[in-house]
């Protein structure tokens, strides 16, 4: 299936999208910083002290929802998931600010290896 294909096949589905799954995306707001989470271009552009607006900007998961003719354009399905979900996801980034999983393991001084695993198991089966 080439490009053209895929999109042609891909629209019949719209505007459902493994991306859309906002459950996912609080998830992953109350585990990890959101430095963690910004795409390659925003490692490289954003400033010393990104809002966390800047974060959402260049946020990993808007790349699948991207044209990937142009890389500018956004799809409808990220479109729609935007105008429904963005504000929510950036109010949880500010209230989960320094409170996310990895905050709180950051913050003890000698946690325990059964911890430090249970952690590493966690992030490996929900990034499968």
């Amino acid at each position: 299936m080439d490009y053209d294909d895929y999109n042609t096949f891909r629209a019949t589905l719209a505007p459902a999208s493994g991306f859309q799954s906002v459950q996912f995306r609080y998830i992953e707001l109350y585990c990890t910083r959101l430095e963690n989470l910004i795409n390659d271009e925003g490692k490289k552009t954003h400033s010393d002290q990104p809002s966390i607006e800047e974060y959402f900007d260049h946020i990993y998961w808007k790349d699948a929802g991207m044209n990937r003719k142009n890389w500018v354009k956004k799809t409808l399905t990220l479109r729609q998931f935007e105008e429904k979900y963005l504000d929510g996801l950036i109010s949880l980034a500010k209230k989960q600010q320094g409170k996310t999983i990895q905050d709180r393991l950051m913050e003890l001084e000698n946690p325990s290896n059964e911890l430090k695993e249970k952690l590493r198991e966690f992030d490996h089966l929900i990034t499968m």
